[in-house]
């Protein structure tokens, strides 16, 4: 016998009267459900699986201890009966707890065994899934700043008013639309819901051939042309933090990376001073939004390179490099960010505002050539494989977290589920009065709980 992983220690259980347990087994296989002295049995099918019930109406919140038998004997321990939420949507459900004001205090003091998160692991996919990844664990000053904010708070308010366990199922992700967390038989049910999701999964089912098409192509006209990179010999030399800037010209970003004495195509170094009045107590994140391949230096450290082979994945073209540096590595007073941009075939380009955390890099930078390549024939230099769009991420793929996300957590039984989702669908705010009710039915409808709270 074996189990998923949402049954399983520590977990909560809906006090109701058809509480579903299921799993795997032999085909065949007998299998004896134990609980507070209450059996439940079932029988696998030829394909292995098999699912009873327990009637917990009036059940005790516990804790228990629950036996699951069949060829060999599994035990799941620390088990109450209350309520059962599942919290899900976007980065307001995922926001944690302990990014939220005075999450300190709160933590601090957040030890409460009855109320506990199980989170649902990532995981798009054009596969329905049977399982996922994730453990139940207790509210502890330890574990509580993973919950779901918004989650903690509600099952804390419900904890309080109905004297009973709570547990939250946290399967949320941030910027994701409504669509990908609804089934493909509801998405199939509306014409033009059906339309989109067909042409992303094409997208995204072709994607990896023509990526691969591209970086192929890429290197072989990079090694024909004579336009691979060379690499630096000493970036302290362009990126250390008390270096002479003389012989370096003013540049304006955002803008072309374009000035006198800098080349069109080669490797081109850019600086500027970052200025700090006091030590950061969390992390300065770096938002550069540059189309192009760059290295990216703070105080003559290398945060990350980014190159044609690593341009491309599912989701935007790496346009937007955002990059987290902590406190220890921001100084009080002036730090130095530098950034190397190589370009084989034209001018990179800042395609909005640079800033470090909220002081805008916006301005006058310094530029220097590191090396320029030999012009090239217009033939040639248009004949540079371009990079071909990209699909959207798999987690904004309708249908792929349901798949991955929901599929596997039915049909655990649930008081309802809370959300907070609605930004990712505000292009299309017309669709969405089809699109957000049909997710609720057709969840509805999955769970066999056809008037359950959302």
């Amino acid at each position: 016998v074996k189990l998923p992983a949402i049954i399983s220690d520590h977990m909560v259980l809906e006090k109701t009267a058809k509480v579903p347990i299921w799993g795997k087994a032999d085909p065949g296989e007998a299998v004896k459900v134990t609980l507070n002295g209450q059996t439940a049995k079932a029988t696998a099918g030829a394909d292995g699986t098999w699912k009873t019930e327990l009637n917990l109406k009036d059940s005790a919140p516990g804790p228990f201890e629950m036996v699951v038998e069949g060829k060999n004997k599994l035990t799941i321990a620390d088990v109450v009966v209350g309520e059962v939420w599942v919290a899900s949507g976007q980065s307001n459900m995922e926001w944690a707890l302990k990014n939220t004001l005075d999450s300190e205090k709160e933590i601090a003091g957040s030890a409460n065994p009855l109320l506990r998160q199980f989170l649902v692991k990532k995981n798009p996919t054009r596969e329905m899934l049977d399982d996922t990844e994730g453990t139940w664990v207790a509210a502890t000053p330890a574990t509580t700043g993973g919950f779901t904010a918004v989650g903690y708070f509600f099952g804390k308010k419900l904890q309080n008013d109905l004297k009973v366990p709570v547990g939250l199922i946290n399967t949320s992700w941030g910027g994701t639309p409504s669509e990908a967390w609804t089934s493909v038989e509801a998405i199939d049910s509306v014409p033009d819901l059906k339309a989109s999701r067909e042409r992303l999964w094409a997208a995204t089912g072709e994607f990896p051939a023509k990526k691969k098409a591209f970086v192929d192509g890429f290197a072989a006209w990079l090694k024909e042309n004579a336009r691979e990179d060379k690499p630096v010999a000493d970036a302290d030399v362009f990126a250390g933090v008390d270096i002479s800037t003389d012989g370096w010209v003013p540049v304006k970003i955002p803008s072309t990376v374009a000035a006198p004495g800098l080349p069109k195509t080669g490797a081109v170094w850019l600086r500027k001073d970052v200025n700090f009045p006091s030590k950061p107590l969390a992390n300065v994140q770096l938002n550069l939004p540059i189309d192009g391949y760059d290295s990216v230096y703070w105080n003559g450290k290398l945060l990350k390179q980014t190159t044609y082979l690593d341009a491309l994945g599912a989701g935007n073209v790496r346009k937007y490099g955002k990059y987290d540096i902590p406190p220890s590595e921001v100084r009080e007073g002036k730090n130095v960010l530098a950034i190397r941009i190589y370009d084989p075939v034209g001018t990179a380009i800042f395609t909005n505002d640079p800033k470090a955390g909220s002081i805008s890099l916006a301005g006058e930078w310094l530029g220097k050539a590191e090396y320029e390549f030999p012009s090239l024939d217009p033939k040639k230099l248009a004949s540079a494989p371009q990079t071909p769009s990209n699909p959207p991420g798999p987690q904004n793929v309708a249908s792929f977290l349901f798949n991955g996300m929901i599929h596997p957590i039915l049909p655990y039984a649930i008081s309802g589920a809370i959300w907070y989702q609605g930004e990712s669908n505000s292009g299309r705010a017309y669709q969405y009065r089809t699109a957000f009710p049909l997710m609720i039915t057709d969840w509805r409808k999955q769970w066999n709980q056809w008037d359950f709270p959302f």
